[in-house]
């Protein structure tokens, strides 16, 4: 069966995502976005490898004429990661990783996906595998363009090292943040229990960040795009920290006291 892209404004596009998502491509795919012009197109996330075809057709019908040079890895979780090998052979696009990840990416580092782990919990099939890939570093700061839009590149850890968030914004001043796993929709949170690279304090600071950044939209890494008041959303986390609690999960919305308070 075809799916249709999610067309978001004139320059972004939801082109995959899985069972926490729009279903455009693989359950195991975080949500991929599409920043173009109608002739070069830059995807934020690659998903898992398994299904890059659809996401590579759902490209096609934003447009014949687009053609994919640079893949933006928000971070090196298999579900955002592992499908940059495949979509990059197919397009000859250009990933752009922070070092942590690019070293994941590359295959130097490979454990710190937690990949096996997270096979072994039964969240992925057994075909997820990350193909080595050389990616270039990027750091905190660091732009891109699209045609008339551009694009900033936040280090936002908290959820896990190395972590990227990406302002996208657009000719029009309009500003959308597309936050990975940092923060989604109705402020909900993916704190990693058993993560050592999962720390709130850093995970707060990365949100009042993005918040600062006053984007209109919120592109989360799973579930629903929020297509206007985006501070709204991005307030319900902070509230929650602010009253010494920790914000609602993505999966378990239940309240729970800050780790980091006595």
């Amino acid at each position: 069966m075809n799916t249709v892209p999610l067309l978001l404004s004139p320059a972004i596009a939801l082109v995959g995502g899985g069972w926490l998502g729009p279903e455009l491509s693989h359950p195991s795919d975080a949500n991929i976005y599409l920043i173009h012009d109608g002739h070069g197109g830059v995807l934020i996330d690659a998903g898992c490898g398994l299904g890059s075809a659809d996401v590579l057709a759902n490209v096609r019908r934003v447009g014949e004429a687009i053609r994919i040079t640079a893949i933006v890895v928000t971070h090196a979780h298999a579900d955002h990661a592992a499908g940059a090998a495949s979509l990059s052979a197919a397009t000859g696009a250009v990933v752009f990783a922070t070092a942590p990840v690019a070293a994941v990416l590359e295959g130097t580092a490979t454990e710190r996906s937690g990949l096996e782990q997270a096979k072994a919990a039964g969240l992925y099939p057994a075909e997820v595998s990350f193909a080595p890939l050389r990616a270039d570093v990027v750091e905190d700061g660091d732009t891109l363009r699209v045609g008339g839009t551009e694009l900033t590149l936040l280090l936002t850890e908290g959820h896990a090292d190395g972590h990227l968030s990406v302002l996208v914004r657009e000719a029009d001043g309009t500003v959308s943040a597309c936050t990975g796993d940092l923060i989604f929709a109705r402020g909900r949170a993916a704190l990693l229990d058993d993560s050592e690279e999962t720390d709130l304090s850093r995970w707060e600071a990365s949100v009042r960040r993005v918040a600062a950044a006053e984007p209109d939209r919120l592109l989360p890494g799973h579930g629903t795009p929020v297509l206007r008041r985006a501070a709204s959303h991005l307030a319900i986390a902070l509230t929650a920290l602010d009253a010494g609690v920790e914000p609602p999960r993505l999966i378990d919305s239940d309240t729970r006291p800050r780790r980091d308070l006595p």
